[in-house]
């Protein structure tokens, strides 16, 4: 498994651009869970799903048929077939203000970001698109 565009992912988002992102976090397609932990070790409560149990978090739930608001920030690295089911779906799931972040190897999506997928890498020293959606 590569996990390298997860690790730098992170380091973008919390040591460089200064992210403040909910305690409360849903790693909806945890797989064996490397993201999860990582987010585990800096301090947040990560509620860790996958369709399949890879020996981590709780299998079986199909993040696309979830229907409940998340009280927290979306964090995930979604399958790369579906990512944009993903990205479309968990935008219903949260509530104002909160965050939806999908790392790809190839797809950055924020909630605030404008349109709401580049396949650019973003500015790691300029990342205005990590403050919440306010309506």
């Amino acid at each position: 498994m590569i996990i390298m565009p997860l690790i730098h992912g992170l380091s973008i988002i919390f040591y460089r651009g200064g992210a403040k992102l909910s305690h409360n976090l849903w790693e909806c397609a945890c797989g064996e869970g490397h993201l999860s932990k990582k987010l585990e070790t800096l301090g947040y409560d990560v509620t860790s799903t996958d369709i399949v149990y890879r020996g981590f978090g709780i299998g079986g739930v199909d993040f696309l048929e979830q229907e409940k608001v998340f009280d927290g920030d979306i964090i995930t690295n979604p399958p790369f077939s579906k990512s944009l089911e993903f990205v479309e779906h968990a935008l219903s799931l949260v509530n104002e203000g909160s965050r939806v972040f999908m790392l790809t190897g190839k797809i950055w999506c924020l909630r605030t970001a404008s349109p709401i997928c580049s396949s650019e890498l973003p500015d790691a020293e300029n990342l205005p698109f990590l403050k919440p959606l306010t309506e």
